[in-house]
């Protein structure tokens, strides 16, 4: 028999006694005052729990459970179900149900030998690519059953759950405030587990709760019923059953350690790959919560959840910046501006060196919009608004003969001829005040291109939060927040469309697009181009200047066109047309 890969030594045999319950005696409407507990019809929770600073997340109405022979994935019907010694049975036939499974088994060929749900190799690197598939994230993340699969009883739509990282585990049981206090050791209808209490929690009348991870070989700190957790349960109390381990066809829950797969590693664990679990530990040498390294090949449970979102997630605040949030780096969050940059010759505004120089900057009334043909008209002169700039022209003097915004030369020799990131002047939002974004200067500043790459093609399911679309009749690109949810206003869903914008089925009038922008969507269109003076558009792809030092020209280039967003292409280049190109700009804000 394969061994698991334990901190813990052995455990002695724990037997449970089994209690019968009446399946409607746990019913989630059995309120025990205000909608704080039980599960939405999708069968997340009503009540909130934080895995970071700002983030909170529902967990699902019980376990993930999976049946072979008709394809279907499922929560247990109650949050102490488990199948138990049944998962023996696990085959591409099976008609039973397992709730054991192996390290990302979502289904989805991650190019490992097992990947599918009734895997049972004992063989690691069978799971793990040796190495190079470390978590159930970025190009992986369809590996995570959540974001993969529709599951029948949870909103029946892929992409609507997901599994905690390794940090938000971590958060959870002893960063968030109180931590120590909501969570403790259980026995729930005969079932040995882990009891969490939401953020904000009252403890029904008649109950109690012993929180704490003192060593409990018996789970006995807190004993319910039935009917006494459906009161619990009704307050917005979660249970996290032991539901045993599978080491290839053999079930055994002979531990004193519940384990749970995490999305994430901690960098440690078996070769150093992806072997780390969520683990309920407690020996009098451990506490109650720690990380269990545990073979890729062991079948654990799979607890998944969603991310909650907030009913003022979304539109700008006062200075322009997105109320929702984007991640574009593991720990870093950004706000976008609520439209492109313009400038005009016309008035003054005040410069990050101090003074004034000539001219205004804004952002664009609405995300769809843009200046079009207009740009042809850029000169010092011009009393229009123009939005296609050349390189590092944010009008501080950088040596560059070609430095004001409304510099129109042909000649790459006269634009800066370093990267923009060398000097933060040249950033356009670092140094200029713009006049609907704060009117100070310093408040923006412009992606860098390894930002853009991680909030394309890194962040957390990412491939879900993009697609083509045409708003109000402009073609572009939709990115969604980090914490999305679909607005009841918009009767079809976001499809994350990669083809062709003649393809495209993301179509939303001004008004449908507002309601799409109230939930926190961002809009980036597609402008055209400006090339000796002259305006192109043919509208299908969009250029944004980033900062960064990856390409010839002065600063990467995003790329907006649906096919550069499959696992093939980079949304990162340069446009080939050399530094005078006229591109556009979009600003963000760092989330403080």
């Amino acid at each position: 028999m394969k061994k698991v890969y334990l901190i813990l030594a052995a455990f002695a045999l724990l037997t449970l006694g089994m209690v019968s319950c009446d399946r409607n005696d746990d019913t989630t409407d059995n309120q025990t005052g205000p909608s704080v507990g039980g599960f939405d019809q999708n069968g997340a929770s009503n009540a909130l729990f934080s895995v970071a600073p700002g983030r909170t997340v529902r967990f699902s109405k019980g376990n993930l459970q999976y049946q072979a022979s008709t394809g279907t994935w499922r929560f247990a019907e109650h949050q102490y179900d488990i199948i138990g010694e049944d998962n023996e049975n696990i085959s591409s036939t099976y008609t039973g149900w397992i709730d054991l499974f192996g390290f990302g088994t979502s289904g989805w060929n991650s190019g490992v030998n097992c990947y599918q749900p009734w895997s049972s190799s004992e063989i690691s690197n069978d799971y793990s690519l040796e190495g190079r598939f470390a978590s159930m994230q970025g190009d992986y993340a369809r590996s995570d059953w959540g974001i993969y699969n529709a599951i029948s009883n949870g909103g029946n739509q892929a992409g609507l759950w997901r599994t905690l990282t390794c940090d938000e585990w971590e958060y959870l049981f002893h960063r968030r405030p109180n931590a120590k206090s909501k969570c403790g050791l259980a026995k729930v209808a005969g079932k040995k587990g882990f009891v969490i209490l939401p953020d904000s929690w009252s403890i029904p009348s008649g109950l109690t709760f012993n929180s704490g991870d003192a060593y409990d070989e018996q789970f006995s700190a807190n004993t319910y019923t039935c009917s006494e957790w459906a009161q619990m349960e009704s307050a917005g109390a979660i249970f996290l059953p032991d539901a045993g381990q599978r080491y290839g066809r053999i079930y055994e829950d002979n531990y004193n350690n519940v384990c749970y797969w995490t999305s994430t590693c901690t960098g440690t664990g078996y070769n150093d790959n992806f072997s780390t679990s969520f683990a309920l530990v407690h020996t009098r040498s451990y506490t109650c919560f720690d990380f269990s390294e545990e073979d890729p090949s062991n079948g654990l449970s799979v607890r998944l959840v969603q991310v909650a979102s907030s009913s003022a997630v979304g539109g700008f605040d006062q200075n322009g910046a997105s109320k929702a949030v984007f991640s574009v780096d593991v720990n870093k969050t950004v706000r976008f501006s609520k439209g492109n940059l313009q400038y005009n010759t016309t008035g003054s505004h005040t410069v990050a060196n101090g003074g004034t120089a000539t001219g205004t900057w804004r952002f664009a009334e609405n995300q769809y919009d843009i200046i079009g043909s207009d740009n042809e008209n850029i000169c010092p002169t011009y009393t229009g608004w123009i939005d296609l700039f050349g390189s590092g022209t944010s009008g501080w003097n950088s040596g560059a003969q070609c430095y004001q915004p409304w510099s129109s030369s042909s000649n790459d020799d006269d634009y800066l001829s370093v990267h923009i990131d060398q000097n933060a002047y040249v950033d356009w939002g670092i140094y200029n005040a713009i006049s609907n974004g704060g009117n100070q200067a310093g408040l923006w500043r412009v992606l860098t291109d390894d930002e853009a790459d991680y909030l394309l093609r890194s962040r957390f399911n990412c491939e879900y939060k993009f697609g083509g679309a045409i708003v109000n009749g402009q073609a572009g690109i939709v990115v969604l927040p980090d914490d999305w949810t679909h607005p009841s206003g918009i009767a079809t869903g976001f499809i994350p469309a990669r083809s062709l914008i003649d393809d495209c089925v993301n179509i939303y009038n001004s008004s449908e697009w507002s309601i799409m922008e109230s939930a926190g969507a961002i809009f980036l269109p597609y402008p055209g181009y400006r090339y000796r003076g002259l305006y192109y558009y043919n509208g299908t792809i969009g250029w944004y200047y980033l900062k960064g030092t990856k390409w010839y020209n002065p600063g990467a280039v995003l790329q907006l066109y649906p096919e550069y967003f499959s696992s093939q292409y980079s949304p990162l280049g340069g446009p080939g047309s050399g530094n005078h190109t006229g591109l556009a700009v979009r600003l963000v804000k760092d989330t403080e």
